[in-house]
């Protein structure tokens, strides 16, 4: 199964780390918590549910927040990275105009 087949909030196992999917790019780590950005090609094997109960701070609306917020990050990234120059610089009207519209 691939990542993007998966549910938000589907729990999976990639390479013997048991993940939890919180957006459409993301994952978070069942041990440590941490997330983790997921290629869309990764090989995963789903995991039954979580039988713990639900933590509230986890809701459907959070966690559509989170992904939208995930999406916009890596969006703005990538589009601050092609605006920079060789070492890496952006000027500040560029990064305003980008920011902006």
């Amino acid at each position: 199964m691939r990542f993007p087949q998966l549910a938000i909030g589907q729990r999976f196992s990639h390479r013997g780390i048991n993940y939890l999917k919180t957006g459409p790019l993301t994952a978070r780590d069942e041990a440590t918590g941490a997330e983790r950005l997921m290629r869309k090609s990764i090989q995963m094997e789903p995991l039954a549910a979580d039988p713990r109960p639900p933590n509230p701070a986890e809701t459907a609306d959070q966690a559509g927040c989170q992904a939208w917020l995930d999406d916009y990050r890596a969006g703005l990234r990538q589009a601050v990275t092609e605006l920079a120059d060789p070492a890496g610089r952006v000027s500040l009207e560029a990064l305003l105009r980008l920011l902006n519209g």
